[in-house]
């Protein structure tokens, strides 16, 4: 195993007054006093496990990061369909994550994501809290989380940032204290959990380039929260092992996970394979529904040129060899591909039944 070396006084009290009431706030030592030394031999990756083949298989799993879970788990693995709003998510997670890729992480990053989570009209100008506040609990005596106060947020922050840009330390390790410090510090006044899922999955699409690895474990993150942050007490006393412990259990998970869906990609694009035959655009249209099982007129024209007797005939040809069939209830006309919904349900369903058998 590696080895992590926390410095002492990992957990800081500070006496504050909110409704009479004494309180203390607990945050770990900035990451730059965190040194890693690993270990002589490293463990080898499991085989057969190829993350850029994985990018658009894992987009079934995208919505989930956003998810503020207002069902319990066990009611979501039961309900296997998805939804036009589960993709409409999805897309837009994905297109979060890849538009904010391309530069390094910065406080203006976070800033923008957290806006943009909210709907926010200006996200970039999205401001940090300005209050005190507790997680959990009525009153912040029985809190389960102090955050610092306001005024010492950004100094938290861009020792975060720094963080993520070092190349000294494992990326199982960077990700895992950068998830622990974005909820210590919980420096917006909502959306926290869901910005720090992003920052797991965007850190990971910068070093792969395939958001599939950190889309999954993020979703894993969103499914475990609870039992995470219960690891977290562990931590503010300087003991990282039970949440590192938890979080290679959840990298395993991912790894199955990506497997699966990688297999059950092959499976949709086999299966379309068939029911297309010899028409000359079937590879586009495969191409075209990976990304999501929803589409549009348009989208189907892009693939398709020709006038719109032509298209309409294709579509009335698919749609009579139940390859897609039209959404009902919705004012602009959308199709769903039949093979790519079951893809997208197989790994849905799939993720949320092992995460939930998990132990810890």
């Amino acid at each position: 195993m590696s080895e992590v070396s926390l410095p002492r006084g990992q957990r800081i009290f500070v006496e504050t007054s909110i409704a009479n009431q004494r309180i203390e706030y607990a945050l770990p030592s900035l990451l730059k006093e965190i040194s890693f030394r690993p270990c002589a031999h490293p463990p080898a990756r499991e085989p057969g496990y190829d993350r850029s083949l994985t990018f658009i298989a894992s987009s079934p799993l995208l919505d989930v990061i956003l998810s503020e879970r207002t069902r319990p788990w066990s009611e979501q693995v039961q309900s296997s369909t998805v939804t036009s709003n589960d993709i409409a998510t999805a897309r837009f997670t994905r297109n979060l994550i890849q538009s904010h890729a391309a530069s390094p992480i910065s406080g203006t990053t976070l800033r923008t994501i957290n806006g943009e989570v909210r709907g926010l009209p200006s996200p970039s100008a999205t401001p940090y809290r300005s209050v005190l506040t507790w997680v959990g609990g009525q009153i912040p005596a029985s809190a389960a989380l102090v955050p610092p106060p306001s005024d010492q947020i950004e100094e938290y922050l861009s020792d975060l940032i720094a963080f993520l840009q070092r190349e000294d330390t494992p990326e199982s390790f960077v990700l895992a204290m950068a998830y622990y410090q974005f909820l210590t510090i919980h420096p917006f006044k909502d959306a926290n959990g869901r910005v720090a899922r992003l920052l797991v999955a965007l850190q990971s699409y910068r070093k792969h380039g395939s958001s599939a690895q950190g889309s999954i474990l993020a979703a894993g993150l969103s499914a475990k929260r609870e039992a995470v942050a219960r690891s977290f007490v562990a931590v503010f006393d300087g003991n990282c092992d039970p949440y590192l412990a938890l979080w290679a259990m959840l990298e395993a998970w991912c790894a199955c996970v990506a497997e699966f869906a990688a297999l059950s990609l092959s499976q949709m694009r086999a299966a379309l394979r068939e029911r297309l035959g010899s028409l000359r655009w079937k590879g586009a249209f495969t191409t075209l529904i990976e990304l999501a099982p929803l589409l549009s007129r348009a989208n189907f024209n892009s693939i398709v040129p020709g006038s719109d007797r032509l298209v309409q005939s294709y579509l009335s040809s698919l749609e009579r060899d139940q390859v897609i069939r039209r959404v009902e209830g919705r004012e602009d006309e959308k199709w769903e591909c039949l093979d790519a919904m079951a893809h997208w349900e197989r790994v849905r369903n799939f993720a949320m039944t092992t995460i939930a058998e998990m132990q810890c």
